[in-house]
């Protein structure tokens, strides 16, 4: 019963922030805008191409307004999340899909205790008109509890550079803009593979040591393993050091709290930032246990960074073109170099540990497409030579195999913009800096876009097979996003999954014997649902 008054009264309280907009940080108001149409044609004529907003005639006429989108009431939506409601116990995908049998393609979600309102549309159509009117500083709002984190909690340690997550608009540019040299150039990132290649020999030891000896599989525990490796590469990166977290002569408790930190992190974004939480009203046990986590990532982060720093100071001056990102980012400035090694970080090893898993679990249940898979590994690499740069580059269907993996298994459940002008999506009139959500892990196991869609088929991404996807429905596979703000450590993480993958498959077989039954589960990102016992087989 008491968790019920809390309910009520905190709705209450919300109800009275809404009127009086106190506090005006954290409670955002629904823009209901009449768009003069003519407006917003002449602005979709300015874009790359014609969008569903330059419609005909007789179209503009069909337009409906903002108020007409369908979608549930708070009240509704506070009683679903409640024990014995519809979206109890569910996951933010569950979720939408019910929302879309009861309300359709398109329909609103809005807005309780202080949250914003967010549109979701099904129409892969309304992605691109969404992607090319992003406007010159295209709006991914990042996580509120981030933004807290680093503008009030923490500002001030972080001041004017939240980061990519937290900043928007000219902040947001000026960070990009200082940070895209370091993080985006080919040479710089292929500079790594040789450290990544010797993490991926590593983690192959670690595979040989804890494999049973009479069933050659892995326990249940390898989830951990992955998550090892995953944080031991993105360290080099972010770090500029090897962590040890694969080594048994080496663990290294303070690497393990930021694992644990940032699993937290995602357990308690979905609770906290999807889920209805009073804690923009009330600070809530969770919250706090969110705010504690930040500061130990934070404060274990810097401790590496300096390390990092002290080691660089000390060093003779390189070639520019041999500097690594580290380097890069502390010439730029030392703060900015600490927010971007935290957010990768902090973005970089749950993630990475995903892809890997979906990788994986795709090749073991395929035996066919491993094969394939494997020779075109060995016949690159048949004298048994170190990767380089040079013999990385023609491996298409290693590409095409980890497309596809993302594609049945995607990190992200979807895709999130904020509307950068006056748009129309699906016949609905939207208002500039609507928060949109593109649910794209539903679509991309859909027949009407994806022949056989459940079905790991990597020739569909190979232009000479007949399932070949070609350009149909372009907007729907961005695992990495679109644009200025996709994600920014793009190459880095393929770069990783590449190396590990060519490195397991040039020493085992991968098998998997159990029962695969909703492999992975949403906690804010995807993340492995069932015991990775793996059998690893050696060649």
């Amino acid at each position: 019963m008491g968790f019920f008054v809390i309910i009520f009264l905190g709705g209450i309280f919300s109800c009275l922030q809404f009127i009086i907009e106190v506090p005006k940080r954290w409670c955002f108001s629904k823009v209901r805008t009449t768009i003069n149409m003519n407006a917003v044609l002449q602005r979709s004529r300015m874009s790359y191409r014609l969008y569903s907003c330059q419609a005909t005639v007789e179209k503009i006429t069909t337009v409906k307004t903002f108020d007409e989108i369908p979608g549930p009431s708070k009240a509704s939506i506070i009683r679903g999340f409640l024990p014995g409601g519809e979206f109890y116990g569910k996951t933010i995908v569950e979720y939408f899909k019910i929302c879309r049998e009861k309300y359709g393609d398109i329909y609103l979600l809005p807005g309780v205790f202080g949250k914003r309102d967010l549109l979701l549309t099904f129409n892969p159509a309304d992605y691109e008109t969404v992607f090319r009117n992003e406007g010159v500083w295209p709006m991914r709002r990042g996580l509120d509890l981030i933004q807290y984190h680093r503008k009030v909690r923490r500002a001030d340690f972080f001041k004017e550079s939240g980061g990519l997550v937290s900043e928007q608009g000219e902040n947001w540019s000026r960070f990009r803009t200082a940070v895209n040299p370091a993080m985006m150039q080919v040479r710089t990132v292929r500079n790594y593979i040789p450290k990544m290649e010797k993490v991926a020999k590593e983690f192959v030891d670690v595979i040989r040591k804890k494999r049973s000896q009479e069933t050659l599989e892995v326990d249940e525990h390898f989830e951990r393993d992955i998550n090892n490796w995953s944080l031991e590469s993105v360290g080099l990166v972010a770090l500029d050091t090897e962590l040890g977290v694969l080594r048994e002569s080496n663990r290294n408790p303070d690497a393990h709290i930021l694992i644990d930190g940032m699993r937290t992190f995602f357990e308690l974004s979905y609770k906290l930032d999807v889920k209805p939480s009073l804690w923009k009203v009330v600070a809530t046990p969770n919250f706090y246990k969110m705010m504690n986590t930040l500061d130990d990532v934070t404060d274990l982060s810097v401790k590496y960074i300096d390390e990092a720093f002290k080691r660089l100071e000390g060093q003779s001056e390189k070639n520019p073109q041999d500097l690594s990102v580290l380097e890069r980012l502390v010439k730029i400035d030392r703060l900015i170099a600490i927010v971007m090694s935290m957010d990768m970080l902090l973005s970089g090893v749950d993630t990475t540990t995903t892809a890997l898993s979906a990788c994986l679990l795709s090749l073991a249940s395929n035996q066919e497409k491993q094969e394939i898979l494997r020779k075109e590994v060995n016949n690159i690499f048949k004298n048994h030579d170190k990767l380089c740069d040079e013999n990385m580059k023609n491996l298409p269907y290693l590409r095409a195999c980890i497309k596809e993996s993302l594609r049945l298994h995607p990190v992200l459940p979807a895709n999130f913009r904020s509307a950068g002008h006056e748009i129309v999506l699906s016949d609905h009139r939207i208002p500039k800096g609507t928060d949109i959500v593109m649910p794209v892990q539903i679509l991309q196991r859909e027949e009407k876009h994806y022949i056989h869609p459940d079905e790991f088929i990597p020739e569909r991404w190979t232009k000479d097979s007949q399932f070949y996807h070609g350009n149909k429905d372009p907007f729907i596979f961005l695992p990495f996003g679109f644009g200025p703000r996709m994600c920014i450590g793009r190459r880095i993480s393929e770069q990783e999954l590449e190396i590990a993958i060519i490195v397991i498959l040039r020493n085992f077989r991968i098998e998997y014997d159990r029962e695969i039954r909703d492999p992975f589960i949403t906690n804010f990102i995807n993340v492995p649902n069932i015991p990775l016992n793996f059998k690893f087989i050696d060649l």
